[in-house]
């Protein structure tokens, strides 16, 4: 008699069915092992795919300060800032929120943290659009942050931010940056507004 794990015990008697049997478990566990690690790289595969896809979709709006386009006070509390999608997919559902500085930049006594919100419906790719922001108690244009949120096609939110410096010796844009909100906030929620 010859000792096999699992307390298995070989008389000499072997069953062709049970030997065929057991061999087959054995090919059948092996295959299970393969099929689940060639879902997992395929599903690895497919989220790596989905990625690019999205990335190659994505809206990137931007302010926009150049000799045709700049942002302008037309008056009665009408700031028309325009942005622009240097992305290769839609914006949507649009948002841009600015809060008014002194000439250095600094919160201003008059303004305070206060937002003043404009929106746009969707932005497509290499479009511009100005957008109207109604920010009442300007008596003209001045330095001003900018908060622009939007959505992409996958429903991932989007933030770009910038602030706006107007001076005598040329106005410009400074700080861009552009963010994915974490999943689970929202935009306001995560920049911390009201």
């Amino acid at each position: 008699m010859i000792a096999v794990p699992y307390a298995l015990q070989l008389t000499g008697n072997v069953d062709p069915t049970a030997l065929v049997a057991l061999i087959l478990a054995v090919l059948t566990v092996a295959l299970l092992v393969v099929v689940i690690r060639a879902l997992r790289v395929a599903e690895r595969e497919a989220d790596r795919w989905r990625g690019q896809v999205e990335q190659s979709h994505r809206p990137v709006v931007v302010p926009i300060h150049s000799t045709m386009q700049m942002p302008v006070y037309q008056g009665h509390g009408e700031l028309l800032v325009p942005i622009e999608n240097i992305g290769s997919g839609p914006a949507l559902d649009l948002h841009m929120f600015v809060t008014p500085r002194d000439e250095k930049g600094a919160v201003s006594p008059a303004w305070g943290e206060a937002k003043h919100v404009g929106a746009a419906s969707g932005l497509a790719a290499s479009k511009t659009t100005p957008v109207e922001v109604r920010a009442w108690g300007l008596g003209g244009l001045t330095s001003f942050d900018v908060w622009v949120t939007y959505f992409d096609l996958a429903g991932q939110e989007w933030v770009t931010s910038a602030k706006y410096r107007a001076s005598e010796e040329g106005s410009r844009y400074t700080n861009l940056w552009v963010a994915a909100v974490p999943d689970g906030q929202t935009a306001r929620d995560w920049l911390g507004f009201e």
